[in-house]
């Protein structure tokens, strides 16, 4: 788990160091834009794509939802399955991405996915390791390990610090978390 979390972070770190992505971070803070999570997904795919560890991507994939933790609902996408060379061809980590204008909504947002992973069918899950991408303004005067904290607390959601990291996407207002 520790090594998929490593691996994950590394991407993240690799996609938010390239010039362009940052130019692009500070258009949206520039103009105010709002709701550019699909660009931002786009913009990651062509990343991994790319990537010389990365053997496959699988976009928005859909598992069944086990209906006795569900309710009404029978599937539900995850934005990303990614599958590292020289691993199994049905052993993929899943990647779900966040972004909000506050630190704590982006959190509390990324805690309700990890609750929707949890509803998958136990017959269709053949992810190795589940995580979550936060993206949003940098938060001064705000803890993030803390409201990372009060949001798990909140939602029965255990959490090792160890497989949480949170930085600032460099030369731009924006920050991330991977948990």
């Amino acid at each position: 788990m520790k090594g998929d979390f490593e691996f994950v972070l590394s991407l993240a770190e690799g996609f938010f160091e390239q010039e362009e992505v940052q130019k692009k971070f500070n258009l949206i803070k520039q103009h105010e834009f709002t709701g550019w999570e699909i660009w931002f997904q786009i913009e990651f795919a062509s990343f991994l794509q790319q990537h010389e560890e990365v053997s496959e991507t699988i976009r928005e994939f859909g598992y069944s939802i086990d209906k006795r933790m569900s309710g009404h609902q029978e599937r539900m996408y995850i934005d990303f399955l990614i599958r590292k060379k020289r691993s199994s061809r049905s052993s993929y980590i899943a990647l779900e991405f966040k972004q909000n204008q506050s630190a704590s909504s982006c959190v509390k947002g990324m805690m309700g996915d990890i609750q929707k992973i949890w509803k998958l069918k136990q017959s269709e899950d053949d992810l190795r390791s589940m995580w979550c991408l936060g993206i949003y303004p940098t938060a001064t005067g705000k803890n993030v390990p803390e409201i990372i904290s009060k949001q798990s607390e909140l939602v029965g959601v255990e959490l090792p610090d160890n497989l949480i990291s949170t930085k600032e996407i460099p030369n731009t207002s924006f920050s991330f978390t991977l948990l």
